[in-house]
């Protein structure tokens, strides 16, 4: 069987605070615990009410005593923002805390604002994203780690508490481009966001996994992200794709006043959606793991700014009718908690 997931998209909503909004979207993770999804995945973003995460680790945190039966994610941390050693000793911390029930994603982030406002030019992005993805292997495995390289400089430093459940063997990498040199090992899989063309983020996965192949490395199980609209009503799925590239795009130049968008982008935007009824959805999501391999398929039921009410009301329906037809779809899921 192929294993659900939830992202929580947690924007803000068009009227509340902002603590009414975060309070919102954690109660979506109880909700999808007690539906039977298997994970509940967050985000980290920056600056602006696009997503209110901004520190994934206290989110999951929060989540591991809230919603105990929930594996985990970190979609992504954004290294080049973080000293890597703290990273690591978070990681520590949140592997005892959950009993080794979280993945940990890795990324660069998005070129833009997030980059500008903490400093970091965009073309140091790839050398800080593998000495600092180096550093929090190293400090996660090695009991005393030192590093010197041009951006990172640590040690000798043991950090406290010592990881218990290897947390190091469910690090993924965002995308389908090749790890930084040297590090391919530290991967256990990627994580992608569903493309218009399934057949063609199939090819690049393929691809990756033939480069681990060459490397002597296992195969690594990627995880797919798609946003959801679980209906019939083709208008309403329209506006929410519309309302969430609205959002994107003020987030990503926030001093511009979001144009509307074209036909054609929010055409584009719908063929990365998953949209449709009961059986239109299993088929959507059966043919994403044919050609994906996928392990999980996390979907993003909150898109657009749409009220949490009719998010949760998505989400329930989706469960009671869709759910149990997965069990037959045939992928590499089923992770069990690490005792």
């Amino acid at each position: 069987m192929v294993d659900v997931g939830v992202a929580l998209n947690m924007y803000r909503l068009e009227t509340g605070s902002d603590a009414a909004a975060i309070r919102g979207h954690l109660a979506l993770a109880e909700l999808a615990q007690r539906l039977g999804f298997h994970s509940a995945y967050v985000y980290e973003h920056h600056f602006s009410g696009y997503l209110l995460s901004p520190s994934p680790m206290l989110l999951l945190g929060h989540l591991a005593g809230r919603a105990p039966a929930l594996w985990l994610g970190a979609s992504v941390i954004v290294l080049p923002w973080h000293h890597p050693v703290r990273v690591a000793e978070e990681i520590a911390l949140l592997d005892n805390l959950t009993g080794g029930r979280c993945r940990y994603g890795f990324g660069k982030g998005i070129p833009g604002p997030e980059h500008q406002g903490f400093g970091v030019p965009e073309d140091e992005l790839d050398d800080r994203f593998a000495e600092a993805l180096a550093v929090v292997h190293g400090c996660l495995t090695h009991e005393i780690f030192q590093f010197r390289g041009t951006y990172v400089h640590v040690g000798p430093v043991g950090i406290r508490p010592r990881p218990q459940h290897r947390p190091h063997e469910r690090f993924y990498l965002a995308g389908t481009a090749p790890a930084p040199r040297g590090l391919e090992s530290l991967e256990a899989g990627r994580l992608v966001h569903l493309t218009g063309d399934i057949s063609a983020l199939g090819r690049r996965l393929t691809a990756h996994q033939t480069h681990r192949s060459d490397l002597g490395l296992p195969p690594a199980s990627p995880i797919v992200f798609a946003p959801i609209f679980f209906g019939s009503d083709a208008s309403a799925a329209r506006s929410l794709a519309a309302a969430d590239l609205r959002m994107r795009d003020t987030h990503l130049a926030p001093a511009a006043t979001a144009a509307e968008p074209s036909a054609d982008r929010v055409r584009a935007a719908l063929d990365t959606m998953i949209v449709g009824d009961a059986d239109e959805v299993t088929d959507r999501i059966s043919r994403i793991v044919e050609h994906t391999a996928a392990a999980e398929v996390v979907l993003e039921f909150a898109v657009g700014g749409a009220p949490l009410a009719e998010v949760a009301e998505r989400m329930t329906r989706f469960a009671h009718a869709v759910l149990p037809r997965l069990t037959s779809v045939n992928g590499p899921g089923g992770e069990d908690m690490i005792s």
